[in-house]
Parts: C-alpha cells; structure tokens; sequence
C-alpha cells in the first residue's frame, strides 16, 4: 500500500525561518501597524502547513537570499513625517532603510553562512 501522507515532521526550510524572523522585528518598529499581504499578487512565505503574510524570502543561489517586505503604515508616524519634512517622501526612503537593517540584523542572529543579499521594502497601506 502507497502511503499518501508522511507523519514525519520536516524543520522548517531557511526561507521559512527566515521569514518569520523578519516578520517578527519588522512589526516591533514604531511605525510599522502591520505587515501588508501584497497589492497585486499574495506577498507571503510558504511552508509545510505556513504562511508568513507580507515577506517573501527566495533563494537565489545555494546560501544566497532576497526578500520582500510589504510594510503598512501607522498613518500618525506617516503625518508626523509629512508635518515635519514637507517632502516627506524622503521620509519613506529612510523608513525603507530602517525597515532593510532590522531585516538585515534579525536574519544575521539565525542564518549562518547563508546571507541575505538584497532586501526589498513595498509601502502597501497606510492604517
């Protein structure tokens, strides 16, 4: 008989663990309500039985990463910026910079040799 189900429990895959731990840091920032599901297509992270909505982690060679972030904004950190920069899209470019050394920094604690090689942020709501 063809057993169609494994009860074998499988580790998660690095992109998984990955994901989570960029999920994790990403929503402790002041500014960050949440993380954002994608506006196109769904931005999430797959594993056995998972999903880790708002970060893609891919692999782009043997122990090489990029993701993608998809952050929601608190809309009282966004006025504040606009209120204080009147081009507060320079705001966003630094947002997005603190948004990729967090990542960065929480990917470095659990990844080994592997590295994340680019990290890319998407604003995909303000709440």
């Amino acid at each position: 008989m063809t057993q169609l189900h494994s009860d074998k429990i499988e580790a998660p895959s690095a992109e998984v663990r990955f994901a989570r731990v960029i999920a994790r840091a990403v929503v402790q920032m002041p500014e960050v309500a949440s993380l954002g599901p994608g506006r196109f297509v769904q931005a999430a992270t797959y594993g056995p039985g998972e999903r880790i909505t708002g970060v893609v982690v891919q692999r782009s060679a043997p122990e090489v990463f990029i993701a993608e972030i998809h952050v929601v904004l608190k809309e009282a950190a966004l006025q504040q910026a606009f209120t204080q920069q009147p081009m507060g899209s320079a705001y966003l470019l630094q947002l997005a910079d603190a948004v990729r050394k967090v990542a960065h920094q929480a990917v470095s604690r659990v990844a080994g040799t592997a590295t994340l090689a680019q990290i890319d942020v998407a604003f995909d709501d303000v709440a």
